[in-house]
């Protein structure tokens, strides 16, 4: 496939949250993707495939010397084809060049997919934390350190 990745708009809001709804099941609302994207200009990205369809977002905030991965998805069809590895590289790229050190991010415990995906982009997992989701389910605190040159294949 041929992907492109680019800074998110406020008219690419609609796709996101179409791919947000369909790939959670307690997912962001409309108003708050539009405020991630409002805060967090520089760090949200979309990738693209090469006749401009969305197939995927992700969004961090950055604190200091440090960066949280708030959300990442990918449309349906287009999972487990390359675009969130890409995607994520892209945004470990870009906070590298804003000074980042670390990426931290919580992660469904019962989602392998996106478990083994961190793991295969150099993430640790820390701890579990209980309860974490508001169905009840656990999330896996993990981080990566962008000085672990994991940014490029």
């Amino acid at each position: 496939m041929n992907y492109q990745i680019r800074l998110a708009s406020k008219l690419d809001l609609r796709e996101i949250c179409s791919i947000e709804d369909d790939s959670f099941s307690t997912p962001y609302p409309r108003y708050l993707m539009a405020k991630l994207l409002e805060y967090n200009p520089s760090t949200f990205l979309v990738v693209v495939d090469e006749s401009g369809r969305l197939l995927a977002y992700c969004v961090a905030s950055i604190n200091g010397k440090s960066a949280h991965l708030i959300s990442v998805a990918v449309v349906g069809n287009a999972r487990r084809k390359g675009a969130a590895t890409l995607l994520l590289r892209g945004l470990f790229g870009r906070l590298v060049g804003f000074g980042v050190g670390e990426v931290w991010l919580e992660v469904n415990a019962h989602d392998m997919g996106a478990v083994t995906l961190y793991l295969k982009l150099g993430f640790e997992k820390l701890m579990t934390v209980d309860n974490y989701y508001s169905d009840g389910s656990a999330a896996i605190k993990m981080r990566l350190s962008l000085s672990s040159g994991v940014v490029h294949e």
